[in-house]
């Protein structure tokens, strides 16, 4: 006779297991991208729509030459990067590149720069949820001198790097994510380097602090099994009494 409880009991154990694996990864893991849009000048630009992925923005500073001098502001994006550690991760989200005409050498010019960007979290603390997005904007800007001969030369003299999140009415150094997982993302300004010359070892960029804590208790895997054999046991311990009382 086929033991119908044996079979039963060993299909909601592998089921509690799969579920186990698929429903938990590693709390507080989590993806990023960066879209940016930039202008010359000192009006900040509206921040860029939701995407997929990352985006630059490059302007040519005034005067116009040919080749031209280029200011470039490069969204980055990274995978897997845990925010749970203590004092959270890091994150460069942005480069920001000098990239000089390489023609003769030309007189010092000055320039403004303003830009606007959009950081989107991808949450991975839960698996079954398919990796849920949220995204916090921001903007910034610099104003300096340039020389566009082939090294280059750059700086932010007349308006120092910076940037804020929110928008030019109410910015703020700290922006809050909270997920379906329960995972709740702090994003915080850190840094804000300029570039120099040309060249990408002269690249400056913008880094931001990014921690995470748990706004809830998820049981890990291995909890998951240990309950669900809990209540495959007890069903089990019940049907057995029943079938003894009918002795």
């Amino acid at each position: 006779m086929v033991n119908r409880r044996g079979i039963w009991m060993a299909a909601a154990i592998a089921a509690t297991l799969a579920l186990g694996t698929d429903a938990r990864a590693e709390f507080c893991n989590f993806d990023y991208f960066t879209t940016v849009t930039a202008v010359n000048g000192t009006t900040v630009p509206a921040p860029p729509a939701p995407g997929n992925s990352p985006t630059s923005a490059a302007i040519i500073l005034p005067p116009v030459t040919n080749p031209a001098n280029t200011l470039t502001f490069a969204g980055k994006a990274e995978t897997t990067l845990n925010a749970a550690i203590p004092g959270g991760t890091n994150i460069q989200f942005m480069d920001i590149l000098f990239t000089p005409s390489s023609t003769t050498p030309q007189a010092a010019a000055s320039y403004d720069a303003r830009f606007a960007f959009r950081i989107t979290i991808e949450d991975n603390s839960l698996v079954m949820t398919g990796g849920e997005q949220q995204s916090i904007t921001g903007f910034g800007g610099l104003g300096g001198f340039y020389q566009g001969e082939p090294n280059g030369a750059f700086n932010d003299a007349r308006t120092p790097l910076f940037y804020f999140f929110g928008s030019t009415g109410a910015p703020t150094t700290t922006q809050t994510l909270t997920f379906t997982s329960g995972a709740v993302y702090t994003i915080t300004v850190k840094n804000a380097n300029s570039p120099g010359g040309g060249g990408p070892e002269k690249q400056g960029g913008l880094t931001a602090n990014v921690t995470c804590a748990p706004a809830g208790v998820i049981p890990e895997p291995s909890s998951v099994v240990l309950m669900s054999l809990g209540g495959v046991g007890a069903l089990g311990l019940v049907g057995l009494r029943r079938r003894k009382a009918k002795v």
